[in-house]
Formats: C-alpha cells, sequence, structure tokens
C-alpha cells in the first residue's frame, strides 16, 4: 500500500516546471515508469473545495497565500481529469464530502468493506452520512 502515485508525479510537474525542466523531466519519466510496480487497486478520495480547504488547514497546511491556493485548485483539477480516463487498474472513487474515516470508525470500516469488494472496473463511493 502506498499513497505514492508517479503519475501524479508527472502531474504536478507540468503545473510547476518550465520547458526546459519538462523537456528533461519527461526523458526521465519516460525511462522509469516501466519500472514501477503495477498497482492491483487505485483509490482517490475526493470532496469539493470548500471540504478540501477546510481539511488541509485543519492539518496546519497554509492557505492563505492565493497563490497556493490557486496552485491546489489547479492541481486538484487536472487530478481528477487524470482519472476520467484512468483504466491501468480498478479505480475506487471516493466521495468523502459527508464522512470522516481518520476520526469515525463506522466510515472506515464502511470504506474498508468497499475496497475489499471491489474486483475491476471504476467504481463511485458516495457514502450516506
Amino acid at each position: 500500500m502506498s499513497d505514492y502515485m508517479f503519475d501524479k508525479d508527472r502531474i504536478f510537474a507540468y503545473i510547476n516546471l518550465d520547458e526546459n525542466e519538462l523537456h528533461l523531466y519527461e526523458k526521465i519519466y519516460s525511462y522509469s515508469r516501466y519500472r514501477c510496480p503495477s498497482r492491483t487497486l487505485l483509490c482517490t478520495c475526493r470532496q469539493i473545495q470548500y471540504v478540501l480547504m477546510r481539511r488541509v488547514k485543519q492539518k496546519g497546511g497554509i492557505l492563505r497565500k492565493p497563490l497556493l491556493m490557486i496552485t491546489l485548485i489547479k492541481l486538484t483539477g487536472h487530478i481528477n481529469q487524470y482519472f476520467l480516463n484512468y483504466n491501468d487498474s480498478p479505480l475506487l472513487i471516493i466521495n468523502t464530502n459527508e464522512i470522516d474515516f481518520v476520526h469515525n470508525f463506522g466510515d472506515l470500516q464502511d470504506l474498508i468493506n468497499t475496497i475489499k469488494e471491489m474486483k475491476t472496473g471504476t467504481k463511485y463511493y458516495i457514502p450516506v452520512p
């Protein structure tokens, strides 16, 4: 299990690097991408922007600077776009607007059960609070 995704690193690169840096990054990326282990399941959490901002602030993240907020919003958009066409492994898209699986054991247990049931394709997990 890992919370790192090699492809997400590429999204960060396209947001933050200039043209020359991207050229170098693409060389490294094309060499490295096939050396990464394949996934058996990919889970991604989605929430509306004000929920995301609130959670970042709760964790001590600094969102007072407009540039950081814009970058976070831009990154979220790019990641969501990436998953629209994702088919490299089973994909579970988790709507976390109304749940808190970090602090609520019931929410966590329901999510674990959903993950255990996940076998193929794309599934949207939209829990009822």
